[in-house]
């Protein structure tokens, strides 16, 4: 793709998230739990729930320790799984 191309597209995105945002703060008023998902999900270290922060502080842990040792989190991750659990995966992998 030529970048005027990439420049359509990274402009439909920003767009699209522009319009998102606008229709969260509009229903927002209305339905507070809207509210709690946008910031769960935009800083979870500071408004996810307990369980949510946990995991949050375990994955930079983890990041950091691998950055210390000269390795990548998926490099360390695949190192450390056992035999009994072939397709685990971190749960940061499956988070959308």
């Amino acid at each position: 793709m030529d970048l005027a191309g990439l420049l359509k597209v990274d402009q439909a995105g920003a767009k699209a998230l522009e319009r998102h945002v606008r229709l969260l703060h509009e229903a927002a008023p209305n339905h507070p739990k809207i509210s709690m998902w946008f910031l769960e999900r935009r800083d979870p270290e500071h408004w996810g729930s307990p369980e949510v922060q946990l995991k949050y502080r375990i994955a930079l842990q983890s990041r950091s320790t691998a950055k210390a040792w000269g390795e990548s989190i998926d490099d360390a991750w695949s190192q450390s799984r056992t035999p009994a659990s072939p397709s685990a995966k971190p749960f940061w992998h499956s988070q959308n």
